[in-house]
């Protein structure tokens, strides 16, 4: 009997025990955010220490808005976190919490301090989509339209992707779980206040280093931060060019000589060659009358073909002087992009120009085919011409020799 009664209080204590126990607890519902102290971290989940007598089990993809964190770079053991209560069983006996959730909570009243007080807020752009792209803010997925992203238009959204940016909030419904970001109003502002310290510092002879942003036939547009000035296609080297794109891609850095600016207009205009030496400026040092020098043809009109001699140095063959023969038209016989060999008739410094001709390559070859063969026609001369021999220190011919062998034989 005493046996019955002590099993009986030793039970009683027991549950008097676990209960005051459970009292000590801290007691939680779904949807409360708590605090809890990292115990242990594996590549699928985090457990907490949450002072409950089950611990909390954060899953990988609870963890952060970005799918592909490392749970063990993420947090570290030790670590005091607090978490939004999913379920106080999760089927294993642990109670399932989210940090994803708490964060995004906090989030959202960040955002919307942000909209209400029209200030900016730092984005990561994750994800490109139809019309723009996915980034996220203090935990919240964003929306960037494709015409938000730049104060230019871009084609390619897909160099964004990755990146951190500044952005203000042009749409906000936090019921919905709408946020809508904008970059374009923050760049064109910081683009104005570039613009107002160029104008100070625009003079024609500067030089600047700009970017190309735009590529047309007659030129490039090149940004010199805060204004875009035209590079024209006839100020890019002393050379001719077909197209633009044949020395300039988007996004190509270049040093730039300002040679006109319309403030007013906001117009600015820029030179390349100038910063590279004239061609033209010692053509008296390499080349001269009677020269013979090799070009490429670049141009062909009825009077004649423009011959590069090297860039910037273009001479003239005129129709006149491209054969003997006569010539109607140069495109009868030459065509654009032949290497020919001509030979200088005269240098005009002061004018920048240069004559041609290959007529007179020709005549010259003929003269010298005349030559040879004048040398020809008298080394022939000489062979038939009558030899001369030594007899006793004389000179005398063959006919000499044999008329002296005739008399002798006669005479004797």
């Amino acid at each position: 009997m005493n046996n019955s009664n002590e099993n009986n209080n030793a039970n009683e204590n027991m549950e008097n025990f676990m209960e005051e126990i459970e009292k000590s607890m801290n007691k939680f519902y779904p949807g409360d955010i708590v605090t809890g102290t990292v115990m242990d971290i594996s590549e699928k989940e985090v457990v907490l220490n949450l002072g409950y007598k089950s611990d909390g089990i954060i899953p990988k993809e609870e963890l952060s808005s970005d799918a592909s964190v490392d749970p063990k770079e993420f947090m570290e053991i030790g670590d005091v976190v607090e978490v939004y209560i999913i379920k106080l069983d999760d089927g294993e006996g642990n109670v399932l919490v989210s940090k994803k959730r708490v964060d995004a909570e906090k989030g959202w009243e960040v955002l919307e301090e942000a909209y209400e007080n029209k200030e900016s807020v730092e984005v990561e752009v994750q994800s490109e989509v139809k019309g723009g792209l996915i980034g996220y803010s203090h935990g919240i997925r964003c929306f960037i339209p494709a015409s938000h992203i730049s104060n230019r238009y871009t084609k390619d959204l897909s160099q964004f992707v990755g990146n951190t940016y500044d952005a203000e909030i042009i749409d906000f419904d936090k019921r919905r779980n709408k946020a809508v970001l904008s970059r374009k109003n923050l760049l064109l502002a910081e683009r104005n206040k570039q613009k107002e310290a160029l104008l100070e510092e625009l003079e024609v002879g500067k030089t600047f280093t700009g970017k190309v942003t735009q590529i047309k036939d007659f030129g490039v547009f090149v940004d010199l931060g805060g204004m875009d000035g035209l590079l024209h296609i006839s100020e890019m080297s002393w050379g001719k060019i077909d197209q633009p794109s044949e020395l300039y891609s988007l996004g190509d850095e270049v040093e730039v000589q300002i040679i006109a600016v319309d403030k007013e207009r906001e117009r600015i205009s820029l030179s390349k060659k100038n910063l590279t030496e004239n061609p033209w400026s010692d053509i008296e040092n390499k080349y001269g009358k009677g020269d013979v020098v090799e070009g490429k043809i670049v141009k062909l009109l009825d009077f004649g073909v423009f011959v590069e001699l090297e860039p910037g140095v273009d001479g003239l063959v005129h129709v006149s002087e491209i054969s003997n023969q006569h010539v109607k038209k140069p495109s009868d016989v030459l065509s654009v992009g032949d290497a020919i060999t001509v030979e200088i008739l005269n240098v005009d410094k002061e004018n920048k120009r240069i004559s041609l001709s290959m007529k007179a390559l020709l005549e010259d070859e003929k003269k010298k085919e005349e030559e040879a063969k004048d040398e020809k026609k008298e080394e022939k001369e000489e062979d038939l011409s009558p030899q001369e021999y030594s007899v006793n220190d004389e000179q005398v011919t063959l006919g000499d020799l044999f008329k002296q062998n005739k008399e002798e034989t006669e005479e004797s």
